[in-house]
């Protein structure tokens, strides 16, 4: 199983990321400092904690309000053969 796609959506420096294609292996991410390579990476934990893009773009006013709300999209791949492996490990129910 691989992470497929990813896109991050008014999280930290991301007010969107736009579409990152990924591929099986070793996939590597470069930028300056302060880019938003962590907050990406963060991006993909299994908890995003809701931290709003905030830039004078982005800022609220009295005509538009601030979205709240972060979000990940994330695709995963996952193979027939991986997914046969998990079901047989799951165990047989326990009947008395």
């Amino acid at each position: 199983m691989y992470i497929k796609r990813i896109q991050l959506l008014n999280y930290k420096s991301y007010r969107d990321s736009k579409l990152l294609e990924c591929t099986p292996g070793i996939n590597i991410l470069i930028g300056k400092n302060n880019a938003g390579k962590t907050a990406f990476l963060e991006g993909l934990g299994l908890k995003l904690d809701s931290a709003p893009h905030r830039s004078i773009e982005t800022a609220s006013s009295r005509f538009k309000k601030l979205e709240d709300n972060s979000y990940a999209q994330i695709t995963l791949s996952i193979e027939k053969e991986e997914i046969i492996s998990y079901l047989e490990q799951i165990p047989e129910p326990i009947i008395f």
